[in-house]
């Protein structure tokens, strides 16, 4: 899992400075920088990091990260501030693409963005007591897939016909609290559906708390 970095940083922008061309998204009427940090907290960072190794394969070889920070810009002779996420891309090998993963990630910011009060929540499902990272992998191994399969194509109808990419990981979000995170990403190279995921997550989930065995 590549570290990600998630940094909240405050720029006032009286002049430019810096010849980059920055990669911005403009947040909500109404948001400032500390409602945009807020936001990131609550969007799935994880899935958007599986999306962007998937959809750029050489991501992975790169060693790239990514970061989205909200700034404050004070305009020269304009008295309202204006608040966007900055996204960069951090490559340690030179890399072309580095922009083009940048607008990606703006692409799919600014989908969320647009659904922000309807957000669906990350889908966790706890390990039982006893297991480390390492060991709980255990349990995902002994589960029967093709059980799984059936399950969502009796709750999904027609999920058969639609691309997607199912992963499953464990985490440690506070100690000695360790869940499965369930990320499932669908049509990544058209529109996202995030509904749609969240319902097939939500599916998974079940499946989940029903069938590990921890004997």
């Amino acid at each position: 899992m590549k570290k990600i970095i998630i940094i909240m940083l405050t720029v006032f922008l009286i002049s430019c400075g810096d010849s980059r061309v920055m990669t911005l998204v403009e947040l909500p009427q109404g948001w400032t920088d500390k409602t945009g940090q807020e936001f990131i907290e609550k969007m799935d960072i994880r899935k958007l990091e599986y999306i962007v190794f998937k959809k750029f394969p050489e991501a992975s070889q790169k060693q790239i990260t990514f970061s989205i920070m909200p700034l404050v810009f004070s305009p020269s002779g304009e008295k309202e501030k204006q608040y966007k996420y900055e996204i960069r891309v951090f490559s340690k090998e030179d890399w072309d693409k580095t922009k083009t993963v940048e607008k990606f990630i703006a692409e799919y910011i600014t989908n969320l963005l647009s659904r922000h009060e309807t957000l669906n929540p990350m889908v966790f499902v706890k390990v039982p007591q006893g297991y480390s990272i390492q060991s709980s992998q255990q349990l995902l191994k002994d589960l029967d897939m093709g059980k799984l399969g059936q399950k969502l194509s009796e709750k999904i109808p027609g999920i058969e016909q639609v691309p997607i990419l199912i992963k499953i990981v464990p985490v440690e979000n506070k100690p000695n609290e360790l869940k499965f995170h369930v990320i499932v990403v669908a049509n990544f190279d058209h529109d996202f559906d995030h509904d749609f995921e969240y319902k097939v997550e939500q599916e998974i989930a079940s499946f989940l708390k029903e069938n590990i065995k921890t004997t």
